[in-house]
């Protein structure tokens, strides 16, 4: 009986995402719209349907150069993954984001197209600091005061 519980005990799988329900949202690459937080629900996402994954995407993230082959990413899956992960980002890009999917020669190379994405879309330099800091200054009004307490606590983050 012990040896049954222990068996059933380690058949058992707690999730803490509901993959059903938590669906990719799309990335046009629009000037008003943030990559960081879209590449954070991606990676989250990715690496909930495949541990590790969050890993390889960082690697890409890093290279320098055109990803041509795999050696030192993290993941041992990242290969055979490629293709699932260019097939992912054609069906969540957008606009002009997805122009940049769709070059020739990128095809079936996911990880290279995500380590493109990356290099046009994060931020960096002082044009996203200011940008932030105009977002900063420019707060729009609570409409009541239910919403001023959610409205404090959205600044407080940003």
């Amino acid at each position: 009986m012990e040896s049954s519980i222990a068996q059933l005990l380690r058949k058992q799988h707690c999730d803490l995402l509901d993959l059903k329900a938590m669906k990719p949202t799309s990335f046009k690459g629009e000037k008003a719209e943030r990559w960081k937080p879209w590449a954070r629900r991606t990676k989250a996402y990715c690496n909930a349907k495949h541990p590790g994954f969050r890993s390889a995407l960082e690697w890409a993230e890093q290279q320098q150069s055109e990803i041509l082959d795999f050696t030192g990413c993290p993941w041992e899956r990242a290969s055979a993954m490629n293709s699932a992960l260019y097939e992912f980002l054609c069906q969540s890009l957008g606009g002009h984001a997805a122009v940049l999917a769709d070059t020739p020669g990128l095809e079936e190379r996911g990880f290279e197209v995500w380590r493109q994405l990356h290099a046009q879309y994060a931020p960096a330099g002082a044009n996203y600091e200011m940008d932030m800091l105009q977002d900063l200054m420019s707060q729009t009004q609570a409409k009541d005061m239910p919403s001023l307490a959610e409205a404090a606590v959205k600044f407080e983050h940003d």
